[in-house]
């Protein structure tokens, strides 16, 4: 557990106070809304990760836990983190996830 807390700290370039009980990142696979609709594609796609983070949001509010979003964060070690160097995937938002205080 302590090498998944470095793993995170070093991915996200901020210090965590303890690990989440969740971590979850949204990543864009856009290539194929940017085919048929190009630049607007990619909007799409913000405006698509967005309404998931606000659906964990609202679920994890609903179950009296805590969450918090993380947009400062290296993208190419957390691709790297979650296996997906070699893609074109664009990492979004990352958010944490646990006990409310």
């Amino acid at each position: 557990m302590v090498n998944v807390l470095l793993g995170c700290q070093s991915a996200l370039s901020q210090d965590l106070l303890s690990q989440p009980a969740l971590f979850t990142f949204f990543c864009l696979f856009s290539e194929r809304s940017t085919e048929k609709y190009l630049e607007r594609g990619a909007r799409f796609s913000l405006i698509e990760a967005g309404m998931y983070v606000q659906s964990l949001a609202t679920r994890l509010s609903l179950e009296k836990l805590a969450g918090v979003p993380y947009g400062g964060f290296y993208d190419d070690e957390v691709k790297q983190w979650l296996g997906l160097e070699n893609s074109h995937a664009k990492v979004a938002l990352g958010y944490a996830c646990g006990h409310g205080v």
